[in-house]
């Protein structure tokens, strides 16, 4: 790609992930941004974050976590993308990066987010079926937002949705 004149910023949301070399992808696009020009990115943290309290061992939500991120690893996406990114931002030359996560809540009876999971699920399914990581049966999209509603409903449970980390660094200034 070529351009005219360099940008301000660069921004990306749900790229990285899916990269094989997220780095170089960096590099080469802040390669079109001005000195002290602004790349930022948000990518999801499937590692260690999502989670229930109380932890219900066995629980429904923990399998269904579970099936995205081993679906999600086994279809090659990095599946611990947010944390890595203010090191990724550094060793792509920007100057040191800031950022937050920001971690949706989901309890209660009829959250929307159940339906959202869900649905995130129907779509992976025939990954999740071809994978091996499980059956049609058990992840039954279709009931899985009221399966999900009983479970919270039944332990006064609230889960972690996917943390989103969002992380900005600068291009160094040249002068």
């Amino acid at each position: 790609m070529s351009f005219d004149h360099p940008f301000d910023a660069l921004v990306g949301r749900f790229v990285l992930m899916y990269l094989a070399d997220p780095c170089e992808g960096i590099r080469r696009l802040s390669g079109h941004i001005r000195p002290g020009g602004v790349v930022a990115f948000q990518e999801f943290q499937f590692e260690g974050l999502m989670r229930s309290y109380p932890d219900v061992a066995g629980s429904l939500y923990e399998r269904a976590v579970g099936w995205v991120r081993e679906t999600l690893r086994r279809a090659g996406v990095e599946t611990d993308m947010g944390l890595r990114l203010p090191t990724m931002l550094r060793d792509a030359g920007l100057t040191a990066a800031r950022g937050f996560v920001h971690c949706p809540l989901a309890g209660g009876a009829d959250d929307p987010a159940y339906s959202m999971f869900a649905r995130v699920l129907g779509s992976l399914l025939p990954l999740i079926v071809a994978f091996g990581v499980a059956t049609p049966e058990e992840v039954a999209p279709d009931s899985f937002a009221r399966r999900l509603s009983d479970e919270a409903t039944a332990h006064d449970a609230v889960g972690c949705c996917p943390p989103v980390v969002g992380a900005w660094a600068s291009l160094p200034d040249k002068s």
